[in-house]
């Protein structure tokens, strides 16, 4: 079984993952609460960490993705050199390890539109 990252149309992460889930396959939609404020309330809600992706596993990629893409909502795979990206599993839970212990981390650009950055 391996994990594979699965893009999505703009916020459907979370329906994908329920479709795909309610066929069988085991999906991980990384999920950080954040609080809303609308006019009349706040609220707090459950925004993905990465939009318009999930990763899926799959003991057959060959067989079980087209299941997968035929699912409303989905758009493709990610690839990497002509093949489908694989996330190892060490990093899966690294993923969930971190948002577990860094619950209310935020993610802020401290650059300005024009400024040269190193990458």
């Amino acid at each position: 079984m391996s994990w594979y990252v699965l893009y999505t149309k703009s916020r459907n992460e979370k329906k994908v993952a329920k479709r795909l889930e309610e066929k069988g396959i085991e999906v991980y939609c990384p999920l950080r609460e954040e609080v809303r404020q609308w006019s009349d309330r706040k609220k707090k809600v459950a925004e993905p960490v990465f939009r318009s992706y999930l990763f899926v596993t799959l003991a057959d990629y060959t067989k079980e993705s087209v299941e997968v893409l035929y699912t409303p909502g989905t758009v493709r795979f990610l690839w990497w050199n002509n093949k489908p990206g694989i996330v190892r599993k060490h990093e899966i839970e690294a993923i969930k390890s971190f948002l577990n212990d860094y619950k209310d981390a935020e993610i802020t650009v401290t650059f300005k539109e024009g400024e040269k950055i190193v990458v």
